[in-house]
């Protein structure tokens, strides 16, 4: 019976994370994608390319150093964040953002990996300066 509820239980973290209106993922000590909201998928324009199972740099793979290296931190047990940065997303768009991301522990107390969530966007249009 236990197993049953387990297994119940995962199901429905799955849903409740992959249908929030945010953009969320979570990610494992190796920067692997263990949940992610559809919104993730499309603000990210990776709805082709599910990542569960799969690393951010696979599926990401120009992140600058210094992104990485926010990562590392935060694995380390540093929450970080950004009031504003620009995003440029794959089919152009230009999105300012806050955006936090932060630890996750197992039951055990031990870093699990990292939660990234955008807190708020603004989407803007992109246009050419010569027209």
């Amino acid at each position: 019976w236990a197993e049953e509820e387990l297994i119940k239980n995962s199901e429905h973290l799955r849903i409740f994370v992959e249908r929030q209106p945010l953009a969320v993922a979570m990610l494992d000590r190796e920067m692997r994608y263990v949940l992610v909201s559809r919104r993730w998928l499309q603000d990210y324009g990776i709805e082709d390319a599910y990542p569960v199972g799969r690393s951010f740099y696979e599926v990401f793979p120009d992140v600058a150093p210094a992104t990485r290296e926010l990562h590392q931190r935060c694995l380390k047990g540093e929450v970080q964040r950004s009031d504003e940065e620009m995003v440029r997303r794959p089919n152009g768009r230009v999105d300012w953002t806050r955006w936090e991301i932060r630890p996750w522990e197992r039951g055990s107390g031990d870093i699990g990996g990292r939660i990234s969530t955008p807190y708020f966007t603004m989407c803007c249009e992109t246009f050419s300066l010569s027209n």
